[in-house]
């Protein structure tokens, strides 16, 4: 079967919205196996604070090769992918997921079973379907560091030296990120256009995107992160900071900043628990931004009467 004809189906959305638990269901029923596309759920030793106990139920490792399956999970009797692929004091990369990705849609359809990509991380779906140019443009620690300690508005002007236009169609959000700002700096260093999409998307996709309303949204990220809490994310940290080894990157993704604040007795569990909860709706919110974008995606609200029938009838005619 040549890779346009490959079926691929997709789920995304927001965070708290129950992608994984559509995922686990649509394989049942279809014969698939999930691909995880969530760029916290990728690191070690983040079980809870990551929502991968709660989320995805973690139930064993399967006995099988690295090199030939990378990191597959049971979930309720599916084999999942990329789950617990690195420890949190190392960098991961989109080239790093997206080749390990492939790798498993190809095993996945070579045993006649249908790939489901499921999770919110929008640049890592993207990386999949439609590929991206700069993500095999190696990091320049000599730049890196050169760059380190100037401020958002510094690389700003840099960027902007660079590429006028490009600069200026950055949001506000963008402008003010230090991190992203190197890495665009690198890029258009080495000559590579922004331009960074390719023409044409290699599988027959099928993308279904999970929503619901505000409110509700926020209702099930407040009851995720109650539950959270007392159930070992407080432990979770203690241990990641007592070990000191996490990446800037892991870092970034998750709430041990404030956890690092409690434990020194400079804020409240309260505060923790409001900050968390603020944090994963910000997320949410940044989430929904991105795939709102892509007018591929067919939307189902959670809320509405019957939304899993529907999403199950257009899969099988997709499918079959």
């Amino acid at each position: 079967m040549s890779i346009d004809n490959e079926k691929l189906l997709i789920i995304c959305g927001p965070t708290g919205v129950g992608k994984t638990s559509l995922a686990v269901k649509l394989a049942n029923k279809f014969g698939g196996e999930i691909v995880s596309a969530d760029s916290r759920q990728v690191y070690r030793k983040l079980d809870v604070i990551t929502a991968k106990d709660t989320d995805t139920g973690v139930q064993r490792k399967l006995p099988w090769k690295e090199e030939d399956v990378p990191y597959c999970w049971e979930i309720d009797g599916v084999p999942t992918y990329l789950l617990d692929v690195v420890d949190p004091d190392k960098e991961f990369s989109v080239a790093i997921y997206e080749r390990l990705a492939q790798r498993a849609i190809e095993f996945i359809t070579s045993r006649g079973k249908l790939p489901i990509i499921a999770g919110g991380t929008g640049l890592y779906i993207k990386a999949i379907v439609d590929g991206i140019e700069t993500m095999r443009i190696p990091p320049n620690k000599e730049l890196r560091s050169q760059y380190r300690f100037k401020t958002a508005e510094e690389l700003f002007m840099i960027l902007s030296r660079l590429d006028q236009d490009f600069a200026a169609s950055l949001n506000r959000s963008e402008q003010k990120n230090k991190q992203r700002l190197i890495r665009k700096i690198e890029i258009l260093q080495q000559g590579v256009n922004k331009k960074d999409q390719q023409d044409s998307n290699p599988y027959n996709t099928l993308f279904v995107g999970l929503t619901a309303d505000k409110n509700v949204l926020h209702k099930r990220i407040e009851k995720r992160v109650k539950e959270w809490m007392i159930g070992g994310a407080e432990n979770e940290a203690r241990h990641l900071l007592l070990e000191n080894t996490i990446s800037t990157q892991a870092a970034s993704a998750i709430v041990l900043p404030v956890w690092k604040e409690y434990f020194e007795g400079k804020t409240t569990k309260r505060d923790v628990k409001e900050y968390w909860i603020n944090k994963d709706w910000q997320y949410a919110k940044r989430q929904l931004t991105w795939f709102k974008k892509d007018k591929r995606i067919n939307w189902y609200d959670i809320s509405a009467p019957g939304w899993l029938g529907k999403v199950e009838k257009q899969v099988q005619k997709w499918y079959h």
